[in-house]
């Protein structure tokens, strides 16, 4: 296989040009893609790999399983959400419930729940694949 994935592995091994494809998602990156993002279809998916290689979980890459005919999610640029209505507690753990949008395999589960679980204050943070519920619970620092 190509080092560049399989999309160039294919198309080098077909004589056709290859379609650069997004190092987080997959998706086709093109001329549009943000400055300094040249192997990413946005800046959330830029931001997203560095942390995960930032957090030397690159094993993610090796393990997920991308449906491709699942759509991807775009991240938003800038999330601006108020869940304080959602957050209960007692004994100084927070807890908040969430839907995972987007979840499509057992690698995706393990990155949501070690990244989390390395935060600062975080008591447990478990996925539910079937259901696609994030369970967070936290002491505030």
């Amino acid at each position: 296989m190509s080092p560049d994935g399989p999309a160039v592995a294919v198309a080098a091994a077909a004589g056709t040009a290859a379609v650069r494809r997004c190092r987080h998602c997959g998706l086709p990156v093109g001329a549009e893609a943000p400055a300094g993002t040249r192997d990413f279809c946005c800046s959330g998916c830029a931001a997203a790999y560095a942390l995960v290689a930032g957090l030397g979980l690159g094993d993610y890459y090796r393990r997920r399983s991308i449906d491709p005919n699942q759509r991807p999610l775009k991240p938003d640029e800038e999330p601006s959400l108020d869940l304080s209505g959602y957050i209960s507690g007692d004994e100084g753990v927070s807890r908040v419930n969430l839907v995972v949008e987007g979840l499509h395999c057992a690698a995706c589960v393990w990155l949501i729940e070690t990244v989390l679980s390395r935060q600062p204050g975080v008591v447990s943070a478990r996925v539910n694949m079937t259901t696609r519920r994030l369970a967070l619970a936290w002491r505030a620092l």
